[in-house]
């Protein structure tokens, strides 16, 4: 799908080593997600190839860089199955590709955009506060600051948003989490360093034992990992 960028797609495309990219000079971070990449430019940019389309937009692959547009002062970022969200100067989320489980936060899932939006809070009004975003394959964690507290929007079937209920394309702060200093989201869980503990907690799908209970089973809410 053009996720190397090297300027070539098509199923029989394959490299089995290092390949240069046709990138322009300037980048500072890179990210891969499911079968596209995207990086950040030191201007600034945010530009993203491969996979980047949604079967909603009916864009076509890109073995291009496409710049994401929509974004203001992007800082951090973090790229998910099909769709991607960046952390702004201003302590806002925005969020672009596919939406079908809500993960782009708008407050409705369906129809994906290449275009950055503001992911919202559940009353309608742009999140705020955020200094870290991190995306699964359909859901995504913020970290806000001050209260050190998380909250997750998008899929919910394995239980990504902390607890049994539906998905939902807007942000639900969690419970069962105290002084969080940093997270991590994987296909369809993700796990937080609280620093009052020094503690490791995890959340979602647990059908590999990936959140670190001794045992392989049921999603689950927040709980520590068993060393």
């Amino acid at each position: 799908r053009g996720q190397l960028g090297d300027g070539v797609s098509g199923g029989g495309h394959l490299e089995t080593g290092p390949k240069k990219a046709l990138l322009s000079p300037g980048v500072e971070r890179i990210e891969a997600g499911g079968d596209w990449t995207c990086g950040r430019w030191s201007t600034g940019e945010i530009q993203c190839w491969g996979g980047v389309s949604t079967s909603e937009s009916g864009k076509e692959n890109s073995t291009q860089p496409v710049k994401i547009d929509g974004l203001l002062n992007p800082q951090g970022f973090s790229i998910g199955g099909f769709h991607g969200c960046a952390t702004e100067k201003a302590g806002t989320v925005r969020c672009w590709g596919a939406n079908e489980s809500g993960q782009l936060g708008r407050g409705v899932a369906g129809t994906g955009t290449l275009k950055a939006d503001p992911s919202k809070k559940l009353n309608g009004s742009p999140m705020t506060g955020v200094v870290q975003v991190t995306a699964g394959e359909r859901h995504n964690c913020a970290l806000l600051d001050i209260t050190f507290t998380v909250q997750c929007w998008g899929a919910n079937g394995s239980g990504q948003l902390g607890n049994q209920g539906a998905n939902a394309p807007h942000a639900v702060t969690l419970g069962g989490l105290v002084g969080v200093k940093s997270l991590s989201a994987g296909g369809s869980h993700t796990c937080a360093v609280e620093s009052s503990q020094e503690g490791l907690k995890c959340w979602g799908a647990n059908g590999s034992g990936q959140l670190g209970r001794g045992v392989a089973g049921e999603p689950a809410g927040p709980a520590l990992v068993v060393w």
